[in-house]
């Protein structure tokens, strides 16, 4: 990422000797420990590498305009010296090609800067629930956090969570279980006028 940073930065230099360049996040200067921070400074550095790189593209079309008026100026210069024969559907033509270059190029996204680097973390599973009261809530805790490091949807985090409960509740696991696969809909679902008879006696 610094690499890319350094590149981006050398070339809106180039472009601009005098552009002001956004410094980089203070984020990126004293890297987080914890993942909620590191996952926050990432998103920190790709925003500020994607302004960047705005910056760098409104440089450069700048650049290709600046470049077709001194172009079409030398053209028309030279145009009227008496040596050469002016030709003004030639300049005319070299100037369209020049300004459907720059709409070309103002229409071009701007290539993703590199994301940056995210620590995987390797997590043991969390231990399995004996169907203590006393252990639920040190259960749920560990769940929270594996599910945090290892992203699932709702029914997967409650497919795991279920896959690790032992002991008295086994019979709740079971069952659980069974309406997941099989949910079992309310008997009115294809009559609404079920329920609105229900609600309006």
């Amino acid at each position: 990422m610094d690499t890319y940073v350094q590149q981006i930065t050398n070339d809106i230099h180039n472009l601009n000797a005098v552009a002001q360049i956004e410094a980089a996040p203070a984020i990126h200067t004293t890297p987080p420990t914890n993942m909620d921070g590191r996952l926050n400074a990432s998103i920190q550095d790709t925003a500020w590498m994607y302004r960047l790189q705005a910056q760098h593209n409104t440089l450069a079309a700048q650049a290709v305009q600046n470049a077709a008026v001194i172009l079409a100026a030398q053209q028309a210069a030279a145009a009227v010296q008496p040596a050469a024969a002016p030709n003004i559907n030639q300049l005319l033509q070299m100037i369209g090609k020049l300004q459907q270059q720059q709409q070309q190029l103002l229409q071009q996204p701007p290539p993703p800067p590199p994301l940056a680097h995210v620590m995987q973390v390797k997590n043991a599973l969390p231990n399995k629930f004996n169907s203590s009261p006393s252990h639920a809530a040190a259960f749920l805790d560990e769940i929270e956090n594996y599910v945090i490091l290892n992203p699932m949807n709702q029914d997967q985090q409650v497919c795991f969570a279920l896959q690790l409960i032992e002991g008295d509740g086994m019979h709740w696991k079971k069952t659980a279980l069974a309406e997941l696969r099989n949910p079992v809909l309310p008997v009115w679902r294809d009559d609404w006028g079920s329920p609105i008879s229900v609600l309006n006696p």
